[in-house]
């Protein structure tokens, strides 16, 4: 995954970060051991400000002086298990508002993995390189595990950018 973001007059603003996380032992507090989820969203009001956190499960907002309230999006299979939902923030200039986090239960366990290879239009007598992306959209955390491809018999001169830990002929 690529993170794309835009991030307009930080240098002057003030900044609001917290992640989201899967709140293994459900005490609504991000222990060290505990994951961060992405694919959730937070929401900013007034301003009608809505971020998916990234990969790592974090967000931030540059902020202007002014009254805000901060929240998330309601994902299925998935309950707050931190004590606020929502964070009422009153920004002065320069400040800074860390750990403002999310910790999440799942109410109902579930994998679901998505294998996605894709790559540009092939062409003949072109190197083409093909991407894979993993994505969990379950409740189950997956810390490792093995992707078995096999590539047709037509394709030859197959090169790797990572290469991966076992090739089986």
């Amino acid at each position: 995954l690529r993170e794309i973001a835009w991030y307009g007059n930080q240098m002057k603003n003030s900044t609001v970060s917290g992640v989201t996380f899967y709140d293994e032992n459900n005490n609504g507090i991000k222990d060290s051991l505990e994951q961060n989820l992405s694919l959730f969203r937070t929401k900013l009001t007034p301003s009608n400000t809505s971020e998916f956190v990234n990969q790592n499960g974090t967000f931030n907002y540059f902020l202007n002086p002014g009254s805000y309230s901060l929240t998330y999006d309601t994902k299925d299979n998935w309950s707050l298990s931190s004590d606020s939902s929502t964070f009422n923030l009153d920004i002065v200039s320069s400040s800074q508002y860390q750990n403002l986090n999310f910790g999440f239960v799942p109410t109902d366990t579930f994998t679901d993995l998505r294998l996605l290879v894709s790559s540009k239009f092939p062409r003949c007598d072109q190197f083409v390189e093909f991407e894979v992306s993993l994505s969990n959209l379950g409740t189950t955390i997956i810390n490792d595990g093995i992707i078995y491809l096999k590539i047709d018999s037509s394709i030859s001169d197959t090169f790797f950018i990572n290469k991966p830990d076992t090739i089986i002929d």
